[in-house]
């Protein structure tokens, strides 16, 4: 029987010890370099020949040493700064309404999607520094190029804007990871996270025409002509198209149900909706369906269908999106609000921008930048259980 103390030393060691020393000098040999990603735990696993709780436990170790930073999905990064100094383990987030303070932005709405987004890159080891573009137009972009970040990270507000697209160029150009949250199809140099507005408003218009509903009115609060509300619009006409029934003209009574709101401002868009709704509600073909672009407008919608005597989801129903309608302030003023909503999935949407980056950082895609959709959920609340994904 051979003496366990006559082993060599790499046998003596448990499972755990030993995977623990061996990537210990995988890092001190320079095989993975400050701020890359080890491989997963299953690879790790197959490579060190132990199972992959013990792998874990093994990372766990190196974390707790601070030879690691902790696991995004499941993967540890090597810790420290790399050459490049402080930025090299950077993020960018370009945006205008800037890092929110004090409270947390609310679900639903673009600002989270930012902060969430920026709180899983942290997750994962890198710093997040919130940069206004206009700023760096004045004078800082080659001072953030000279630095070289680890990547950019290009919110909604930045990525459809003319600033946004040169920002983007200039950035891609340099070889520094750009990912964007947006829906123009001009971003074609970076990666992409993006989700279907088209096949949320296509669901709603079928939604509606289950229930019966035959002249479907949409009543847009926005001042221009953005990309997502031409993918809504195309979803409507759609879903209009394959039950032959009217296209309606859209109506524009501009920036109505801002969520910042006092009662004299409400009463007073309340008003607003209703001068455009006169014509639709008192003509030979009345409209039997309201289909506007985000939940706050459903509450003003409601309230102005009141003044004319129709009761609103039982004459007119009302359709919503984004599925804010709990945390709206509206509802202190007018009970009703939409019949059904679209969530985007914030939450997936942020999901994907930080694995886009930490993807692109680390070499896992290809080449050409790529475009991820996000798939929105219909929800009936009319009946609060029904959930059904749009866009599959």
């Amino acid at each position: 029987m051979i003496d366990a103390a006559s082993r060599p030393p790499e046998e003596q060691q448990t499972p755990r010890a030993r995977a623990i020393a061996t990537i210990r000098s995988w890092l001190q040999s320079g095989r993975f370099v400050s701020g890359q990603a080890l491989p997963a735990e299953r690879e790790l696993a197959k490579e060190l020949s132990v199972a992959r709780v013990t792998v874990r436990s093994a990372l766990a170790e190196l974390v707790s040493e601070g030879l690691l930073e902790g696991a995004f999905r499941r993967q540890h990064r090597v810790a420290g700064l790399a050459s490049g100094g402080l930025m090299r383990r950077t993020v960018a987030v370009l945006s205008i309404d800037g890092q929110p303070s004090g409270t947390s932005p609310r679900p639903g709405y673009d600002l989270a999607i930012q902060v969430d987004a920026s709180r899983l890159l942290e997750s994962s080891g890198l710093h997040v520094l919130t940069l206004n573009p206009q700023t760096l137009l004045a004078g800082g972009l080659n001072h953030l190029l000279n630095q070289r970040p680890r990547g950019v990270l290009v919110t909604y507000d930045v990525s459809e804007s003319n600033v946004g697209q040169e920002l983007i160029r200039t950035c891609t150009a340099a070889g520094i990871p750009v990912v964007a949250y947006g829906y123009s199809p001009d971003l074609r140099e970076c990666d992409v996270a993006t989700c279907d507005q088209e096949a949320g408003a296509f669901a709603l218009g079928q939604w509606l025409i289950k229930r019966g509903r035959r002249r479907i009115l949409r009543l847009w609060s926005v001042a221009n002509d953005p990309v997502w509300l031409q993918q809504r619009n195309a979803g409507y006409e759609r879903a209009m198209r394959e039950a032959k029934l009217p296209i309606l003209p859209a109506i524009f009574p501009i920036r109505f149900g801002n969520t910042q709101q006092t009662r004299s401002s409400w009463e007073q868009d309340v008003r607003m909706v209703a001068g455009y709704l006169v014509e639709h509600l008192t003509g030979p073909e009345p409209i039997d369906a309201i289909m506007v672009n985000s939940d706050p407008q459903a509450y003003v919608a409601a309230a102005a269908l009141r003044l004319f005597g129709k009761r609103p989801n039982q004459d007119i129903d009302i359709v919503g999106y984004d599925n804010t309608w709990r945390e709206e302030p509206s509802r202190q003023w007018e009970s009703v609000g939409p019949l059904a909503t679209v969530d985007k999935r914030c939450d997936h949407i942020c999901e994907q921008l930080a694995a886009l980056l930490l993807d692109r950082i680390d070499g896992r895609l290809p080449a050409a930048p790529q475009r991820r959709i996000v798939h929105g959920e219909l929800i009936d609340l009319s009946k609060p259980s029904i959930q059904m994904a749009v866009g599959r």
